[in-house]
């Protein structure tokens, strides 16, 4: 069995002391990187030159979008809360940070929506397609999206001074 594929890794692993955990995750990133390469390989069967052309935009403008404005948004909007917030657990923190990331990407999400039914007319080329008030829901969405993490908020602090409360206490 030493001379096998499976006998040279089983023996690199023990070299290695690897954990389950570590091997698990190392077994899940090779299936991903296949499915990666596979998608990859299969692409040009697939789609015509332009369309390459356009997936290849698309994946450019998304890293652009994550990396260059979403990120450091993040970043500093955490940053900012922490400043503003600091009688807050860390709990709370991230609850708020949370909402706001998610309200943030589903009004990207929203805007490319509004903008497509900007574009289709009025009234639209295609009836069945961009029919609902997208704006509408947006703002629906943002007063849930509020009312849920000060709810959510209130709750954990709550119990965070009931829990030093009792902890002064004995």
């Amino acid at each position: 069995m030493r001379g096998t594929v499976l006998g040279r890794i089983k023996a690199t692993m023990n070299r290695m002391q690897m954990t389950r955990t570590t091997a698990v995750r190392l077994g899940l990133g090779a299936f991903g990187a296949a499915g990666i390469g596979y998608g990859l390989l299969s692409l040009p069967t697939q789609l015509h030159l332009a369309e390459l052309v356009g997936l290849a935009a698309w994946l450019a403008a998304a890293l652009l979008l994550h990396d260059g404005i979403l990120v450091p948004m993040t970043t500093l909007t955490g940053h900012w809360l922490r400043r503003v917030t600091p009688g807050l657990t860390a709990l709370s923190q991230a609850l708020i940070r949370g909402a706001l990331l998610l309200g943030a990407v589903l009004t990207l999400i929203v805007a490319a929506l509004l903008m497509a039914q900007q574009a289709a007319g009025n009234p639209p080329v295609n009836a069945t397609v961009l029919h609902d008030n997208y704006a509408l829901k947006l703002g629906i969405l943002w007063l849930a999206l509020v009312v849920l993490t000060a709810a959510a908020v209130a709750a954990v602090e709550h119990h965070a001074r009931r829990t030093r409360r009792q902890i002064t206490r004995s």
